[in-house]
C-alpha cells in the first residue's frame, strides 16, 4: 500500500510473531502487500514471504451456488438442470446487485451457438438454467456465479463476488457388443436374436438398461436422422437379448438393427 498507515492515519506497525490477526477497520481500502521478514539468529540467515490482499470500501457479496443434488448429469436432449444461486446475509445492504452466469471450464460453445446451446435462460439471473442436451458426454463443467454490487454513490466502482459449482456429465457404457443372428431371413417370418455383451459402466449406474430399433435400409443407423426413420422394437429392459421377427427391408432386402 502506498501510505503503509491504519484506518486513521497513523503509521502501521506490525506485531514480530508468527500468527497475526488484524482487527477490522485496521486497514484502509487498498491493496496491500503484507511480507514475512524471517531470520535464523544462529548463524544470520534469512528468508521473506509474501502475501497480497485486497480491501473494499464497500461490503463485498458473498456468493453461494447449491450443491447439486446428484453426482453427475445426464446428457438427454429435452432436459435441464437449474443451478441456484444465493447472496450471504442481507442483499439490502449491498446496493444494486447484478448478476452474470458464465461457463469457466470444459468445452466451449461452438461459434454458431454461442452460449445459448448451453444456457437456456438469460445468463442475469441468479438461478441459471442449463440445456442438458448441448453438453458433451464424459465431460466435466465449471459454471460460475458472479454477483456485482453497487452502492449508492455511483462513482465508485462496483465490487464483486463469485462462487464456483462443477458439473460432471455421465459417460456412455463402453466396450460392449452387439450383435443380431441369422444375418438374413424372411420378413414377418423368421426369429432373428437381438443380443448385448461385454457392456460395462460406473457401479452407480448398474443395471444397465437395453433398448432395441430397427429401420428399412443398409446404415441408417448412421443417418442424421436416424430416431425418425426407426421403429421401436424392444424399449428399455435390463435384458440384454431377445428374439423377435423383422419387417420387411427395402428395395434390396436391408434392415438396420440399432442397439441403445
Amino acid at each position: 500500500h502506498d501510505s503503509c498507515t491504519n484506518s486513521s492515519g497513523y503509521p502501521l506497525v506490525l506485531p514480530s510473531v508468527a500468527t497475526m490477526t488484524l482487527v477490522p477497520k485496521t486497514l484502509s481500502a487498498g491493496d496491500y502487500i503484507i511480507r514475512l521478514w524471517l531470520k535464523a539468529e544462529k548463524d544470520g540467515r534469512n528468508a521473506t514471504a509474501s502475501v497480497e490482499i485486497s480491501l473494499s470500501a464497500t461490503d463485498i457479496p458473498v456468493v453461494g451456488i447449491d450443491a447439486l443434488t446428484v453426482s453427475k448429469v445426464n446428457n438427454n436432449a429435452g432436459t435441464y438442470l437449474q443451478l441456484g444461486g444465493n447472496i450471504v446475509g442481507d442483499p439490502a445492504k449491498l446496493g444494486t446487485i447484478t448478476y452474470e452466469w458464465t461457463l469457466t471450464s470444459g468445452d466451449e460453445p461452438t461459434e454458431d451457438s454461442g452460449y445459448s446451446s448451453v444456457f437456456a435462460v438469460a445468463v442475469n439471473r441468479i438461478n441459471a438454467v442449463l440445456e442438458l442436451g448441448a453438453l458433451t458426454q464424459g465431460s466435466t463443467y465449471q459454471f460460475t456465479l458472479t454477483a456485482y454490487a453497487q452502492g449508492d454513490d455511483d462513482t465508485v466502482a462496483a465490487v464483486s463476488g463469485y462462487a464456483v459449482v462443477t458439473v460432471p456429465v455421465n459417460s456412455p457404457p463402453t466396450s460392449g457388443t452387439f450383435e443380431v443372428t441369422p444375418g438374413s431371413g424372411v420378413s414377418l417370418t423368421t426369429g432373428f436374436s437381438f443380443s448385448c455383451a461385454s457392456w460395462v459402466d460406473d457401479v452407480e449406474d448398474l443395471p444397465l438398461k437395453y433398448g432395441f430399433r430397427s429401420a428399412v435400409g443398409m446404415d441408417v443407423a448412421k443417418s442424421a436422422v436416424t430416431h425418425s426413420l426407426e421403429q421401436m422394437v424392444l424399449s428399455a429392459t435390463t435384458t440384454p437379448s431377445f428374439t423377435t421377427t423383422l419387417p420387411e427391408g427395402d428395395s434390396t432386402g436391408n434392415v438396420s438393427c440399432v442397439a441403445y
